[in-house]
């Protein structure tokens, strides 16, 4: 199973030491609830996304919102790229 416990660690670990945020993805609900406790626990970065493939799912943060709430995981915790492209380039 994916979510083991040594699984679990060993995406924390990937994701501390590289930098890497962990995507809660609305589509997939995943990673799962304990993945995500244990991950905010131990200082990961989240970023967020609906990964919608259709219209009616673009934009559909439900799961993250619940994430977000539930453990309460400040703005300073969340992936934002330092850099922005211009759309006129």
């Amino acid at each position: 199973e994916l979510w083991e416990p040594h699984y679990r660690a060993q995406i924390i670990d990937a994701a501390l030491e590289s930098g890497v945020a962990l995507e809660l993805s609305t589509r997939y609900r995943a990673p799962n609830e304990t993945l995500v406790r244990e991950a905010f626990a131990a200082g990961v970065r989240f970023a967020v996304a609906s990964d919608g493939h259709y219209l009616e799912a673009i934009g559909a943060f439900d799961y993250a919102r619940r994430m977000i709430a539930e453990l309460q995981i400040p703005d300073d915790r969340f992936f934002l790229p330092a850099r922005r492209i211009d759309a006129g380039s």
